[in-house]
């Protein structure tokens, strides 16, 4: 009685054991049916313990991610796996999700050898495995920008500066193997002993957790010098902490920004006025100013900003030029004229302004280009010739007029010098003679002169003239 009462103790302990367990536990048949289930396998799978014994074996397990219990691992452990094993496995709740857990088999056999049960002890590790697959995702993603990225990436050891992985671009902007970077510190290798970012720099690293390099001169395995921005981060990883290095070819960057330096200094030595507005904005205001553009006008940029062209315009411009440059900034049209602009000092000016558009990848015009070129010396030169050829032209005139003239003062002098011979010394009408002599006289100078006007030549004394005329005269008269 004493031995049957502490049978049945054990039995209840046991019982008690194995259905109040915080883990799940099962006895499945060796051909996979559950014998018995305790309440926390049942509540991990989300039904009673009387639902998941009555079900059957295919419809709370999922074999398609772990191998399942009961036949399946009596099937293991036959072929020589033995009769314990543990491993993960994927099963179906009732409400239709997934459950991981680690499940530890037991095959219990018979006096003859023949399996007789299953005993596992199955604990829930969804949150694990979830953990697990996050992190191998993670680390995927890494993997594949780290392989991927167009920047050089060094991965270094921070406690001996060694380098324990390179990716494929920084052997490629290099030129150097794998082989070359890995299991040597940073300032072993090629392309870095003469960059100065040797053990100093790694120490301040160390003390900074970040040190960063810009226009870092880097020498390639032909000889090549390369510019690199140079970025080194330590992180913390699994308790150690590691250094990133990222390399990053900016060579391209750096012309680009040296055409752009150089572009810059060419407009601010070019003496014509550059400008730059904005059609987008309500009344296309300037946006840019050159220094050209301050020695011509005489307001500085800061004054300039913000403001229509036409602040340069005054009373005199001629407003059909100015309607001519609007239509086209309208159309959205290059336009070129000559207007009357005025200084800040007042002071006018004439400005040869040639405007051009600049539009978008769609071709829409978005800004406007303006040079503009102070003409005012070349403009005052065209009238100064336009007034030569006036005064040229008004002596070739006068000139023409004067030949035709002295024909006439020369026939006037013959008939003068003849009427006066005939007449007696004290005749009355000789000296009336004479004052028409003197007058024809004073007309051959006046006509010398007006020659002279138009052939520009320097005056000279009329009095050789006069008497060249009048031999002329006497000539004729001699004829006669």
């Amino acid at each position: 009685m004493g031995r049957a009462r502490n049978m049945r103790h054990a039995e209840e302990l046991l019982s008690s054991l194995f259905n109040d367990a915080p883990i799940g536990k099962a006895i499945t048949a060796p051909d996979g049916s559950w014998l018995r289930v305790n309440g926390a396998l049942a509540s991990t799978l989300g039904c009673t313990v009387e639902e998941l014994q009555a079900a059957s074996l295919p419809s709370p397990q999922h074999s398609d991610l772990a191998a399942g219990t009961g036949e399946e691992i009596v099937r293991s452990m036959l072929a020589g796996e033995g009769d314990n094993r543990a491993s993960d496995r994927c099963f179906h709740t009732k409400g239709g999700g997934q459950v991981w857990m680690l499940v530890a088999s037991s095959l219990k056999r018979g006096a003859d050898g023949e399996p007789l049960y299953v005993i596992a002890d199955m604990i829930d590790i969804t949150g694990r495995k979830t953990a697990d697959s996050q992190l191998q995702e993670s680390e995927t993603r890494y993997r594949r920008l780290f392989e991927s990225a167009k920047d050089g990436i060094l991965i270094l050891d921070a406690e001996t500066g060694g380098i324990v992985d390179v990716n494929p671009f920084m052997t490629e902007l290099t030129g150097y193997p794998r082989d070359h970077f890995v299991g040597k510190a940073l300032w072993e290798i090629g392309p870095f002993k003469d960059t100065g970012a040797a053990k100093r720099s790694f120490a301040e690293l160390l003390e900074k957790a970040l040190v960063r390099y810009e226009d870092l001169p880097l020498k390639t395995s032909d000889g090549r010098t390369v510019e690199v921005e140079f970025v080194s981060n330590v992180y913390l990883v699994n308790g150690s902490r590691v250094i990133q290095c990222n390399v990053r070819d900016i060579s391209v960057r750096k012309r680009a920004q040296d055409d752009l330096r150089m572009r810059d200094r060419a407009i601010q030595a070019v003496t014509q006025g550059l400008l730059i507005t904005d059609r987008r904005l309500p009344d296309n205001p300037i946006v840019y100013a050159s220094p050209g553009f301050t020695r011509l006008t005489g307001y500085s940029t800061e004054e300039s900003l913000g403001k229509n062209c036409r602040f340069l315009q005054g009373p005199e411009t001629d407003r059909a030029v100015t309607a001519r440059l609007r239509e086209a900034v309208e159309k959205g049209e290059a336009c070129t004229v000559e207007l009357l602009n005025y200084r800040k000092d007042g002071t006018p000016f004439w400005n040869l302004l040639a405007i051009s558009p600049v539009t978008d990848l769609d071709g829409a015009v978005t800004n406007y280009v303006g040079v503009q070129t102070n003409v005012t010396e070349r403009r005052t030169l065209e009238a100064q010739l336009l007034q030569a050829q006036k005064m040229e032209a008004v002596g070739r005139l006068a000139g023409g007029v004067a030949h035709d003239f002295n024909n006439v003062l020369s026939v006037i002098l013959s008939y003068a010098e003849i009427i006066a011979l005939d007449l007696k010394v004290d005749d009355p009408l000789r000296g009336d003679m004479e004052e028409i002599r003197k007058a024809a006289l004073r007309a051959a100078a006046l006509t010398q002169q007006l020659l002279a006007f138009s052939r520009q030549q320097v005056l000279h004394d009329p009095a050789p003239i006069a008497r060249t005329v009048f031999l002329r005269c006497s000539g004729l008269c001699t004829m006669h």
